[in-house]
């Protein structure tokens, strides 16, 4: 699925409201076939304490992106509720955080499941960049629409949140560096990271840009050349990377 298109969904249909996640890797694989529990998909929260293996935590951060392209695509064909759709953005939001909080903290502790738990790590950080890249701005919106103050929570949550997610995805690519050094066919099986990481590289590279954020040249780097070696299996991510300099030809000074 191309998160760029618009108007197309995921290509599973939407879970039943009782749908399980699978249980943890770790109870199977690492202790000797220990049952697990299953946590359910459609949560009120998310417990950070509660045990979610690699491959259901990429379940989730996939349907939560999908929540988030279902959203932005309803802006245009569905005249919405001013407070309903802030609400439900706000709600996208809360649910992003904690399951990014969950995710770096999973990363550090499943040593044998870490190419899913990075998947689902892009995944959740393609799904928030998606979502802030709506309200960070919030001048594309009908003047004659009314205003509530949640809109401007909701832009200040955004705009606060584009720096945050850039910073982790930054880290991101550092830790798959990492790990590389161990498993070397780590960045060949990174596909799902692609739109996180341009997303980060075209938010970087407006920093720096518009807001003379020298600082975010490293990261700039780390991401580019992460692209960079994706390139050599995956086109698109080579695509991303032209993509990415054709709109910030201005950092090529950096590199």
């Amino acid at each position: 699925m191309n998160i760029g298109t618009y108007g197309q969904p995921l290509a599973t249909p939407e879970p039943l409201q009782g749908t399980l996640l699978p249980s943890s890797e770790d109870a199977w694989n690492n202790q000797g076939g220990r049952l697990g529990s299953n946590v359910p998909l459609f949560t009120s929260t998310i417990n950070l304490n509660t045990e979610i293996g690699a491959y259901a935590s990429t379940c989730q951060a996939a349907h939560i992106l999908g929540l988030v392209i279902r959203h932005r695509d309803e802006q245009n064909s569905v005249v919405a509720d001013t407070h309903y759709r802030i609400t439900e953005a706000q709600r996208l939001h809360s649910t992003l955080v904690l399951l990014s909080l969950h995710l770096s903290g999973q990363s550090t502790i499943d040593v044998h499941n870490v190419s899913s738990v990075f998947t689902a790590m892009g995944l959740c950080y393609a799904a928030r960049v998606t979502l802030y890249n709506m309200y960070a701005c919030n001048e594309h919106y009908s003047s004659t629409e009314a205003r509530i103050a949640e809109e401007t929570e909701m832009q200040q949550a955004s705009i606060e949140g584009l720096k945050e997610v850039t910073q982790c995805v930054y880290q991101l690519a550092q830790n798959i560096f990492d790990v590389a050094a161990m498993d070397d066919q780590l960045i060949s099986r990174s596909l799902l990271l692609t739109h996180s990481l341009y997303f980060a590289a075209s938010e970087l590279g407006w920093f720096i840009r518009e807001m003379n954020f020298i600082e975010d040249v490293q990261f700039l780097k780390v991401v580019v050349k992460l692209l960079k070696l994706m390139s050599k299996t995956w086109r698109v991510a080579g695509k991303s990377i032209g993509d990415f300099l054709d709109g910030n030809g201005h950092v090529l000074t950096f590199f």
